[in-house]
C-alpha cells in the first residue's frame, strides 16, 4: 500500500474519532454547582507564555466534570456557586434560576 493510501486512511481514522467524542459531549445533559475556576499558566522552550481556563462543576450525583473554556472571558461567564445545567444538543452549559 502507498504512503499516500496510508496517509489518507489515517487522516480519516483521525477525522472518525474526534467526530465521535464531539457528538458523544454534545449528547451529554446534567446539572451542576460551580466548584472551582483554574488558570494553568505555561510557558514553552520560546518564553511564550500559554494559559488554559478551567471551570469545575459538582454534578446532583457527585460527580466531578470539568469544562475547558477558551479564555477568562468565557470563565467569567460562571459564577461559584451558581446552578448551571448542561442540556443535549449544546456543549456549554446555561444558567439556571
Amino acid at each position: 500500500m502507498s504512503d499516500l493510501m496510508l496517509s489518507i486512511i489515517a487522516f480519516v481514522v483521525v477525522t472518525l474519532l474526534f467526530s465521535v467524542y464531539s457528538w458523544r459531549q454534545k449528547q451529554k445533559t446534567w446539572i451542576g454547582i460551580v466548584e472551582d475556576k483554574k488558570v494553568k499558566r505555561t510557558s514553552d522552550e520560546d518564553g511564550f507564555n500559554h494559559e488554559s481556563y478551567t471551570v469545575i462543576f459538582r454534578a446532583e450525583d457527585g460527580k466531578k466534570i470539568k469544562l475547558a473554556v477558551a479564555s477568562q472571558a468565557g470563565m467569567d461567564m460562571f459564577e461559584m456557586g451558581k446552578r448551571y445545567q448542561k442540556k443535549t444538543g449544546s456543549y456549554t452549559p446555561e444558567k439556571m434560576d
